[in-house]
């Protein structure tokens, strides 16, 4: 038995790790990066991913965001559409309305690591005045630079005043430099970030949950690039995926069946409803607070304004 303890406690942490990859398909269709994501890309809408993590500490109620994985074998493509009808201004990047993609290629990796040569944070400004935009779009960790300016890399953005969108492309090849690369699996998170005026009011994540938390490598997410057949023959897991976030007076229900209930902060239950796939509770008249949500699978705390 104490031979087959420390066997068992290793398969243990690996099947938890990938467990919850994001199935990312195989598209010989390569997406036009113009920041526009129409019938004419090959985006599904079945396969948008909710950035559902909402922050502690987030006060904004008008952050929606959403991404999309494909790939094909020379570059990896990412599509984000964010709604959010409010613009700030900061004189630092990470507190202006932005996006953040964060890659480490090698999934061998588990402890605390700096920014190096195979792990990088991407940070894209949303952009309505040229002006703002005092050292480009891009910046984030020490190695971006050499990042978007690699054969192919891509990006544009678009804005319609409540929402944007941008669409990336990243050179595969540059990506997995110096990496022990497994050829399916890799570490990724993706987050935004609302400024509503003049200071940060609040950030939405896929997986992350602390401002600091992309060093620490199992708070990211898991991705797997699926080969051409293995897109064809599977069913999407990732529409699956439970999911709330508050819209003006409304909770935005995802993928979420049967019973509900809303519980404040002492245990006390606010409210108590049945509801039907992908549809929205009326939370208009709950009092300003931090509240609980619990149903189907998922259990997580947001905030009423």
């Amino acid at each position: 038995m104490k031979t087959l303890l420390p066997l068992f406690i290793t398969l243990f942490s690996v099947t938890l790790v990938f467990a919850q990859d994001l199935k990312v398909n195989y598209s010989s269709t390569a997406p036009t990066c113009d920041g526009i994501i129409d019938e004419n890309d090959p985006w599904n809408n079945d396969n948008w991913i909710e950035l559902g993590n909402l922050y502690q500490g987030s006060i904004t109620d008008n952050l929606f965001a959403q991404f999309q994985f494909l790939h094909s074998n020379e570059s990896i493509y990412i599509a984000i559409k964010i709604e959010d009808a409010t613009y700030g201004t900061h004189p630092n990047s990470w507190e202006r309305d932005c996006s953040e993609l964060v890659f480490l290629m090698d999934t061998t990796v588990f402890e605390y690591q700096e920014p190096d040569s195979n792990f990088f944070k991407l940070r894209s400004q949303r952009v309505k005045d040229e002006e703002n935009l005092t050292n480009g779009y891009h910046n984030g960790t020490r190695n971006v630079s050499m990042l978007i300016e690699s054969e192919n890399f891509q990006f544009a953005t678009t804005d319609n005043g409540s929402a944007y969108f941008q669409e990336f492309r990243f050179n595969k090849e540059y990506l997995l430099k110096n990496t022990a690369f497994d050829g399916k699996f890799f570490r990724f998170d993706a987050r935004v970030f609302d400024n509503s005026g003049t200071v940060r009011t609040g950030h939405r994540a896929w997986i992350m949950d602390e401002d600091y938390s992309y060093y620490m490598l199992n708070q990211t997410g898991i991705v797997q690039l699926l080969t051409g057949s293995e897109t064809t023959n599977s069913i999407d897991q990732n529409k699956l995926e439970e999911s709330i976030h508050v819209k003006n007076n409304e909770l935005i229900l995802k993928n979420i069946v049967g019973n509900v209930a809303i519980y404040n902060l002492h245990g006390q239950t606010v409210l108590k409803t049945t509801v039907k796939e992908n549809t929205s509770i009326d939370i208009s008249a709950i009092d300003a607070g931090v509240y609980i949500f619990k149903g189907g699978k998922l259990s997580t705390k947001f905030i009423k304004e």
